[in-house]
Order: structure tokens, then C-alpha cells, then sequence
């Protein structure tokens, strides 16, 4: 009942009226009058009559807007508004204002804080580029529009308005982007000449500039300046036992990062190889520990566990001891590419070398544990942890909780958080995000909405990954696939930007719903938002144009990704490709795509052209779901021959351990075909299945 939904409530002090008030105008129209009765009680007496008098002007408002089923929009405040002002979000700031306005008109907004968002927009503007800047425009236009409804002068309101300075490092990097290193050096000389300047400049930004200026004749002196300048910063922040870093030494950084971000391994790696062996391990010129951590961050950075892995082991050949840091940082990159057997290495040898964890690296190692599904070790760990006297925070937990979610093990999470809240670690979005994905991986929508409602409870604001963890779980129940579209129009309400993630998600949800206009809008939707798709993206695309009988807009889209070199098509795609040859009786086109398949996966293990981070999303080669894409387009065909023939040979050949799916098609086919002796021999055989013969009448069943 609306009242539960709110006992959470505290009586509100004075000043906390009026947001106590907004919490509970959506559930008015719907309560009993002993509900609204006891609701009203929260609010402190003296302010009951000015609540009554303004009654039916709330419910003016709640008619002129749908508050939504989540949730979300009826949290709305002004205080949501400033403090994405002050941050100066101002995508999101304006969407909130937009949403505030059509709620309660322009009046509801203070004139102080109208103020500050057209100073925000003017700042975008100026900062933007030429397509932002139109959309700004656009903005800045309805909110003059509104001023004006509310009797202001526009030429006043906009000289008043106090104008947001632009910040110092953005002219430097204008200029780094558009190559222009005398225009890059003049801002940077520009900062460095205020005072703490240097605060100003990111260590990124410095190398970047390092590189530019290194690239041009008149700025040679001007490299080692800028160096300088870092590696004292560096000094003064960071506190190292080893002082060996120089401004040498972070010119060859700065040189490293451009050929990372260049993919030029080969050259990166004989310029790694080459200024170890002309320095001196330690002392004025050399390498410490601070700067391998860099090389090693960078690596992991780019996706070059591999190299990250060999800079790692060349550290303890020149002598240069590792430290926590290293380590973590190590694991985590593991952990990104699903390596937890090397990722337990790198534990194993830190333990060996007798480096003390911290904090930081026991959460580096649960992450990495709870990627590969080790139960048990994660709880060893915690009670290591607390045995310790390490007190594991929000990370600990949570990924606790994530390990027993991929199990899943649903008790077991809840367990953990009422030992966080014994505790007093309290969970973050990160926490609840956790659960609610682990309730909508089981189809409990029902378990997912109660811990998003927790979360609105604990006064945390969803993000997008919330989002999209609980469009799963909508649209794991039919009769609420519909509620997907509402809640990623309330979350677009109140500032939470749909990112790739969630759009490539809504897109396949309506795939799978026979809705390629919809699917279609989604991906226009995230173009507009300056989304860049990926190679999922597209191929969600592809399988909702096959779904819906677009087979040409299909293979039209699969040559444009095979062409491009950004889009080029993964094992998901060639999948989506050839069931929607299958769908569509092309069983050649099925069987030159597997080709074609097979052919790309050979090219890219002897290139190695792709990161290792990079390998997981476009990475091609014969998997599960490859090879029951075949099987089923046989059987779509009536070739029973054939589905037996790929079931006992490819999936030995490539060493791909068949699933239920697998299973199912191979029955399916052998009794079609007429092959039941066939099927069950195979099963048999296989160990999925043992065969008992005269349980069932002459026949026999499964066990």
C-alpha cells in the first residue's frame, strides 16, 4: 500500500516540508482517507492547514502528469536541479528543468536558479560544437520563453545572468586535439603561470602534450619544460620510495602512451626494451616503481594484458620490486578478460614475494574471484580479511554478493547484506545494481523491483546500469515487456542518459517482440544522442530485421559491418546472420556464412590483430551457439544426416561442449526424421543422457 511504500519517511524538520510533501503527492489520488490521514501525520502539525489549502492545486499537478510506476519521477526536487547545475551536467540539467516545468510550470522553478541554467547553456554553447550548439540554442530559446511568461525583461534576465568561466585546460585542449602545438604551449605557459596552475592538468594531458610538442621542430626545449613541471608535481602528490622518476623518464612514458593508443605494439615494446637496457635500474635517469606501475596501467589501459603481463616480469629481472599497487592493478586487468587462472597467479607470486595486501588488492582479488564463480574462495578471503583486521567496505561485499549471483545462490546474497548493514557498510548503487541483475538473470521481477525500491528507500538515485539491470528483469515476463519503454522514459525524465548498453538491450527486447519499428527508432534515438553503436548494436539489428522478415535489410547491414573496420562482425553476428538465413530456407547462405566464419577466425589467430580486451566483443570462432545455429538449419531443411554429423564431429573437432539447446535440436531432428535409435545412441554415447531399457512399455525412457 502507498502507505508502506513510504514508512520510511522521518518526521521532516521545517525545512524539509516541502520535500517531504513532493514524496507524497503521487500516492494521494490513490489512498483511503485513514491512508492519507496517516501519511499527513509525518508532517509536523503546524504545517497540516497550509498542506490542506494546497491540496487540490497537488492534485492539479498529479493530473497534468503521469508520476510513473517506478518511481522515479515523483523524487524529482529542486535540489536535483542545483546540484547538476553546480556540477555542471548540463544534458542533464536541462532535463530535469524540462520535467520539472511540464509537472508544475515555469513558476515552480526559482528565478536564481533559471539564472544559472542559462548561464550553463551559454557555457555549452561556447564550448560545443557546431551540431551541440544548434540543440543548445534550442534550449536557451524555450528557456527565454519561459522567463518571459514569468514577466521578466529577456534583454535584463540575460545581462544579469552571472556568465561560468571556461576552465583553464580546455583551450590546451583544444589545441592537442586539433594538432596545433604553438597554440597548446601558449595555454599551457597561460596555467602554469596561476597560481597551483598545475592542478589544472592531468597526467594524461601532459604526456599528450609532451607528444605533440616533441613532434614539432620549434618545441624541443619546450618538451622537457613541460616534463619537468610533471615529474616535480609528481614528487610533491605521490609518495614514492623510490625517487628515480626524471623528466627523461616521462617523455619515454609520454612516448609509450602514443604508441599504445596507436596500436604499434611492435615499435612500443623495442622502445620499452631499448630504454631499459641504456639506464641504469635505479639513480637519476632510471626506472622505479612508480614509472612500471605507468607502463603496466597504460597496457591495461589499451587492452594489452599480454605486454602488461611481460612489463610485470622485466621488473623483477632489473630488480625493481613490485609493489600492493602493482599487483591489483595486475588482477583487475585480468579480471577484465575473464583470465582468472592468471589473474590467481599473480596472487600466488605476491604472496611468495612476501608483499603485504591492503585493502585495495583483497578487493582486486574478490573481483577477480567473483568473475570466475569461486564461492568458497570468496568467503575464505573475507574471513581472511577480517581475521586480518582488514575491515572489507562496500567493494568486498558486493563482489560477494556478485559471485553468489552468478551461481546463483539468492540466499546467500541477502545474507551479505544484512551482514553489511550489521556492519554499517552500506550498499551503493554498484550493491544494488548486483541484485537486482541477479534477480532478473532468475525472471523474478518481483525480487528485482523490491531491491530497486530499496535503493529509492536508502535515498540512492539509480544510474544506468540500474536501469538496464531492471529493463532484464521486465522484460523476462511477457505481461511486462511493455513496462520496459515506461521505465526508459522516466529514466530519460530525470537525467539518467541511456547509454549503449541499455539502448543495444531495449533494441533486442524488441527484436524478440516482432517490433522492428521500434527497434529501429531506439537506434535512431542513439545516434541523436551522439551514441557510437557497437558491434552488438548492429547485430541485435540484424536479428530484428530477420525476425521480421527483412532479410535483404539484414545481409545489407552484414556487409556494411564486414566492410568496416570499426564494425567488423563477431561470432554473435555470424550466428544472428545465419538463422536468419535459416529462417528464410537459405540453407547455402547458412553454410557460406559458417565459412566465411571459420575463414575469419583462422586470420585473426595467426594476426593477432585484435587487444585482449578487444578479443571478447570482436573476437570470431566456433562456439555453443555457432554450431546450434547449423545444427538447426539442417534440421529447418529436413538434413537429420546432417545435424547428427555436425553433432558428432564439429563439436569434437573444436572441442565445444554441447548444452540443453543442442540437445533439444538433436531430438527434434532424429524424430522428424526418423532416426530415434540414432538420437538416443549419440545421447548415450555422450553422457547426457542413460538410456533404460523397458521402463516405458518396449521402449525405455531418460534418466
Amino acid at each position: 500500500s502507498p502507505v508502506d511504500a513510504y514508512h520510511w519517511l522521518p518526521q521532516p524538520p521545517p525545512v524539509a516540508i516541502a520535500l517531504a510533501r513532493r514524496r507524497l503527492w503521487s500516492a494521494i489520488a490513490t489512498m483511503t482517507e485513514a491512508a492519507t490521514t496517516t501519511l499527513i501525520s509525518h508532517v509536523d502539525n503546524g504545517e497540516r492547514s497550509n498542506f490542506h489549502a494546497n491540496e487540490q492545486r497537488l492534485r492539479d499537478a498529479q493530473a497534468r502528469a503521469d508520476y510513473g510506476t517506478f518511481n522515479l519521477i515523483n523524487r524529482l526536487t529542486l535540489d536535483d536541479l542545483a546540484q547538476a547545475i553546480e556540477r555542471r551536467e548540463a544534458e542533464k540539467s536541462w532535463t530535469i528543468y524540462n520535467t520539472l516545468t511540464s509537472l508544475f510550470g515555469a513558476s515552480y522553478i526559482p528565478f536564481e536558479l533559471h539564472s544559472k541554467l542559462y548561464s550553463l547553456l551559454v557555457y555549452v554553447q561556447r564550448i560545443s560544437k557546431s551540431g551541440t550548439s544548434v540543440h543548445t540554442q534550442e534550449e536557451i530559446d524555450l528557456l527565454l520563453f519561459h522567463i518571459e511568461g514569468l514577466g521578466y525583461s529577456r534583454t535584463e534576465f540575460m545581462s544579469a545572468a552571472v556568465p561560468v568561466p571556461i576552465p583553464p585546460y580546455k583551450p590546451l585542449r583544444y589545441a592537442i586535439v586539433n594538432g596545433d602545438p604553438d597554440h597548446a604551449w601558449r595555454a599551457y605557459t597561460e596555467i602554469m603561470s596561476q597560481p597551483s596552475g598545475w592542478r589544472h592538468l592531468s597526467k594524461k594531458i601532459n604526456m599528450e602534450l609532451v607528444t605533440l610538442l616533441a613532434s614539432s621542430p620549434n618545441h624541443k626545449d619546450s618538451v622537457f619544460v613541460v616534463a619537468q613541471n610533471t615529474v616535480d608535481v609528481i614528487k610533491r602528490t605521490i609518495s614514492s620510495e623510490n625517487d628515480a622518476l626524471s623528466a627523461e623518464t616521462f617523455v619515454f612514458l609520454s612516448q609509450i602512451h602514443d604508441r599504445l593508443k596507436r596500436n604499434d605494439l611492435d615499435t612500443c615494446e623495442r622502445t620499452i626494451d631499448s630504454f631499459v637496457a641504456s639506464r641504469p635500474p635505479k639513480g637519476l635517469g632510471g626506472l622505479d616503481g612508480y614509472a612500471f606501475n605507468e607502463l603496466v596501467r597504460m597496457a591495461l589501459g589499451n587492452g594489452q594484458v599480454v605486454l602488461a603481463h611481460r612489463l610485470f616480469n622485466k621488473m623483477a629481472l632489473i630488480g625493481i620490486p613490485a609493489t600492493a599497487q602493482t599487483y591489483a592493478i595486475l588482477m583487475l586487468g585480468y579480471a577484465k578478460i575473464h583470465r582468472v587462472d592468471l589473474g590467481l597467479d599473480v596472487f600466488k607470486r605476491m604472496y611468495n614475494d612476501c608483499v603485504v595486501p591492503d585493502l585495495k588488492t583483497f578487493n582486486a582479488l574478490l573481483c577477480l574471484l567473483a568473475r570466475g564463480g569461486e564461492t568458497e574462495k570468496v568467503v575464505t578471503i573475507l574471513k581472511y580479511m577480517t581475521d586480518a583486521g582488514i575491515e572489507p567496505d562496500v567493494v568486498s561485499y558486493s563482489e560477494a554478493i556478485k559471485v553468489f549471483a552468478s551461481v546463483p545462490d539468492l540466499a546467500r546474497c541477502v545474507e551479505f547484506v544484512e551482514t553489511m548493514q550489521q556492519r554499517d557498510v552500506l550498499p551503493n548503487e554498484y550493491t544494488y545494481s548486483i541484485l537486482i541483475d541477479a534477480h532478473a538473470r532468475q525472471k523474478d521481477i518481483h525480487g528485482a523491483i523490491h531491491w530497486f525500491q530499496q535503493m529509492l528507500v536508502a535515498n540512492l538515485c539509480p544510474n544506468v546500469v540500474t536501469i538496464s539491470s531492471l529493463v532484464k528483469a521486465l522484460a523476462s515476463t511477457p505481461s511486462q515487456m511493455s513496462k520496459t519503454m515506461t521505465l526508459y522514459e522516466e529514466a530519460r525524465q530525470v537525467g539518467i542518459r541511456p547509454d549503449v548498453i541499455l539502448y543495444t538491450l531495449l533494441i533486442k527486447i524488441h527484436a524478440r517482440a516482432m517490433d522492428l519499428d521500434a527497434s529501429l527508432a531506439l537506434h535512431a534515438s542513439m545516434l541523436r544522442d551522439r551514441l557510437q553503436p557497437t558491434v552488438y548494436t548492429y547485430t541485435a539489428l540484424i536479428d530484428a530485421c530477420a525476425k521480421n522478415a527483412k532479410l535483404e535489410t539484414a545481409v545489407q547491414l552484414f556487409k556494411l559491418m564486414a566492410e568496416s573496420d570499426r564494425f567488423k562482425p563477431n561470432t554473435h553476428t555470424y550466428c544472428a546472420m545465419m538463422d536468419a538465413y535459416a529462417k528464410h530456407g537459405r540453407l547455402d547462405m547458412v553454410e557460406s556464412t559458417f565459412t566465411e566464419l571459420l575463414e575469419r577466425g583462422r586470420m585473426q589467430a595467426e594476426t593477432g590483430a585484435v587487444s585482449d580486451v578487444e578479443r571478447i566483443e570482436r573476437s570470431v570462432g566456433v562456439d555453443t551457439a555457432t554450431l546450434n545455429c547449423l545444427m538447426e538449419a539442417y534440421n529447418r531443411a529436413g538434413e537429420g544426416r546432417k545435424v547428427v554429423e555436425v553433432y558428432e564431429r564439429l563439436f569434437t573437432r573444436f572441442e565445444v561442449r554441447p548444452d540443453a539447446w543442442t540437445v533439444s535440436i538433436m531430438l527434434d531432428s532424429c524424430g522428424y526424421n526418423d532416426m530415434p535409435d540414432e538420437g538416443l545412441r549419440i545421447l548415450y554415447k555422450s553422457g547426457w543422457a542413460t538410456w533404460t531399457r523397458g521402463r516405458v512399455g518396449q521402449g525405455g525412457r531418460f534418466d
